[in-house]
Order: C-alpha cells, then structure tokens, then sequence
C-alpha cells in the first residue's frame, strides 16, 4: 500500500469516527431524552415534575445555579425556584412580583449570555400560553453545543406540556373539591328545607265532629311539589284539597307555600259568606297571575268543601289528573268521578276559568280518597303504568281498612311491582271518612 493509499484510509477513518461520534453523542442524548420523559410520566404531582426537570436540566447543561418559575394551579400564582448545590429555596409569588428573571417566561425563543455573569433562559411554553421559564447561571461555555442547545429547546418543550398537565389536573381537583362542598352546603339546605316542607305537610289523623282526615305523601326526592291541607272553615264547614304544582325541586315547592297561604287567605274573605270550591279557584287564579312566573309552572288543585252536618262534600277541579275515588261501604263499591276543570296557570291572564262544582252525598263509614299522579301514573314490570282503575281495584281489595291502612296498603302493592327500588314522583294521598 502506498503512502497515498494509506492517506485515504486514514481520511476515511477519521471521517467514520467522526460520524460515530455524533451517532453516539445521538444515542446519549437520545436516552436521556427517554430516561425524562420516562421519569415525568410517572407522577402527576407538580412539586415532583418540577425537581425532574430541574435534575435533568443540570445533567444536560450543567451549572451552579438553577433558578426556575412556573405557573400555579390558583390563578395568577406562582411558584419560584433557587437551587444552588444541594439548597433549594421557594417562594411564592403573585403576577406583580414576578422579578426581572421570571419575566424570560414571557420570551419567544431560549435566550443565552456570555457575559460576565453567563446564563441561559429557556422559556416553558403550551399552545402559545407561559407555562415558566429556567435560568441557568454559572455554567461552562466549553460544553455547550448546537446539539446540547437544540435538545435543553426539546426539554422546555417537554416540560410546558407536562406543567400544563399538572395544572390542569390540579385545577380540577381544586374545582372538585368546591363542587363537593358547595353540593354538600345545598344538599344541608335542602335538608333543612324538606324539614319544614314536612312540616307544612302534616301527617296522621285530623278530626273534626263525626269526620276524620288522614294524610300521608312519599317524596321522591327532598323536595316535591305534592300538596295538600285541610283545616276548619266555621262550625260545620272543613276545606280539604290536594294538589301538585308543575316540575319538581325548589321553584315548586316554593309555590306550594304560596298555595298553602293563598288558599286559607281566599277562605278567610268569605267570612260569613256561603263559600264553594268554585269561588276558591276563581280568586286563586286571580293571585297567581299577580306572580310573574314561567308559562311552564301552573297547579293542578282538587279542592272540595265538607259540609259536616249535612254530609255531603262539594268538589271542584282545577287541573288536578287523578279522579277522586269514592268507597261506598255499604253497597260495597269504588267509584270514581271525572271533573273537569284548568288548571291554575297564567296562559290566558285576561280570561276567567268557568269552574264547575260537583256535590257528592257521603253516607257512614264511606272512605273518600284524593291522590297524586305519583301513585297513577307508576310504572312497575314491563313498564306497565299502574293507572287508576288498577288502584280502585287495591282500594276495594282493602275496602274495609280504615284509612291510614288504605295508604299502607297502596304502598304496599307499589313496593311489590317497583323494580327498581325507588319512586320516581311525589305521591301524596288524603283520605276522609265518615264515622258511624
């Protein structure tokens, strides 16, 4: 081989050398690139994610000093890093006392100095948003490379997703535990306010001469719109009625208190005035529509006026879907009766309601039963609705109950058919009955 010869394999050689070198200073840079992405991945914790950076940093780069400011989770918060050896100092900080180096944050591209005092800034972005920056002080000029440079851009860019990530997570977190507490506060409130909706719904026994009153209601949930009241008129007159304001929740059991004040209230003007369901309904109508409210919100109302000396019970409809049932004990009969009637709404504000009254003769021992579309309109196996006729033939099954009994036994053969375990709608239920 000639010295020519061997010139051009010793270019060569070099020239493959070189080319090793880069491929393995590639593979280097290459697995510390995957040993950090590796390491974040791990962990969505922020302080955590925030040493990982720091470390690789130093590994990549080098220097004395570190110093790094990123983002909190809290609006316009921030967290600053000094790590200086093995000491790391941290402070909080708010957006007006971010310093001179925190503001690199805000830079576009990595900014170097080979100044005096030689650093670098590389800004953490995401999407454009500053995540944080890095500062590295102290460092040597001799190590650092095009390649050292090209790949601390890929850790910044890196990290700005992986804070952005942990932010994110801890926002939610942060926003989950509000939610739970605020959904705690309202579910205490709600509590508190079915407590004195139970209260304005007075359970049991009501007696009044040779009459007597139960009433009972299930609430699908804390609230309900379900209604009903009975009190005393005058001597020989009791008011009884039921009723289920539009939709469920706050709005409307806020109206049944309304309904509750407004009907006793419209009572008291007849004072020593004959008084008739009809007349109660058409002056209801009237004090609902001084309300602005919703087209969507109106009450159905079945009211009628016990008329205990001479037996016989007066009734009016207003909207109410659930025909009132009449179980005559002495010719062993459920009857039920279909009045008509609109409900108590503000549809047409400028028309008067005709409202019909029906009179119905109750003889010893009859039971008259008022009850919601809860009950009605249940649906239990094969989505079957449990519908009126199905309940008169409960109610007759059971007719010589009295009329706490009645309401058991109704529940009873709704417990048998719910598949489910749970009662999708308010059921009230008011029973009257004459005694012997």
């Amino acid at each position: 081989m000639d010295s020519r010869e061997r010139g051009d394999l010793l270019k060569e050689n070099k020239k493959l050398q070189k080319s090793l070198e880069k491929v393995s200073l590639q593979n280097a840079e290459l697995l510390m690139l995957i040993d950090f992405l590796s390491t974040l991945l791990v962990t969505t914790d922020i302080e955590k994610i925030t040493y990982i950076i720091v470390s690789h940093i130093r590994k990549v780069v080098g220097g004395r000093v570190i110093k790094f400011v990123r983002k909190e989770p809290k609006a316009d918060k921030y967290a600053y890093y000094i790590v200086k050896d093995k000491n790391i100092k941290k402070v909080f900080l708010n957006r007006g006392q971010l310093g001179k180096d925190c503001f690199f944050m805000y830079c576009n591209k990595l900014y170097i100095s080979y100044e005096d005092k030689s650093f670098i800034a590389i800004p953490m972005k995401y999407e454009g948003e500053n995540i944080g920056a890095i500062i590295i002080e102290e460092f040597d000029n001799k190590t650092l490379k095009n390649q050292i440079i090209k790949l601390i851009e890929v850790y910044s860019l890196i990290s700005g997703i992986i804070i952005k990530n942990c932010i994110l997570t801890a926002q939610f977190e942060i926003e989950k535990k509000v939610i739970l507490e605020q959904n705690r506060k309202i579910s205490e409130d709600l509590q508190y306010a079915q407590k004195i909706q139970e209260y304005l719904l007075p359970r049991g026994e009501h007696h009044f001469d040779n009459y007597y009153f139960c009433c009972n209601h299930i609430q699908a949930q804390y609230l309900g719109g379900d209604f009903y009241d009975v009190f005393q008129f005058n001597d020989n007159k009791i008011i009884f009625y039921i009723a289920d304001v539009s939709g469920n929740g706050v709005s409307s059991a806020l109206f049944t208190l309304f309904l509750k004040q407004a009907v006793r209230g419209i009572a008291n003007s007849f004072n020593g005035l004959p008084i008739y369901p009809s007349k109660i309904l058409e002056k209801l109508h009237i004090r609902f529509n001084d309300f602005i409210v919703e087209e969507e919100l109106y009450i159905g109302i079945l009211i009628g006026v016990l008329d205990t000396e001479k037996h016989q019970a007066v009734l009016c409809n207003g909207g109410h879907n659930v025909e009132p049932i009449h179980i005559k004990i002495s010719e062993k009969k459920v009857l039920s009766y279909k009045l008509e009637g609109l409900p108590i709404n503000n549809w047409f504000k400028d028309l008067k309601f005709p409202y019909e009254d029906k009179s119905i003769y109750l003889d010893k021992n009859d039971r008259f039963i008022l009850l919601t579309d809860g009950a009605t309109d249940f649906k239990g196996r094969g989505n079957n609705t449990l519908g009126l006729e199905e309940i008169k033939k409960v109610l007759y099954k059971n007719m010589s109950l009295d009329c706490d009994m009645q309401f058991g036994g109704l529940l009873k053969h709704i417990n048998v058919l719910n598949t489910e375990n749970t009662i999708k709608d308010d059921i009230a239920f008011l029973c009257l009955r004459r005694k012997p």
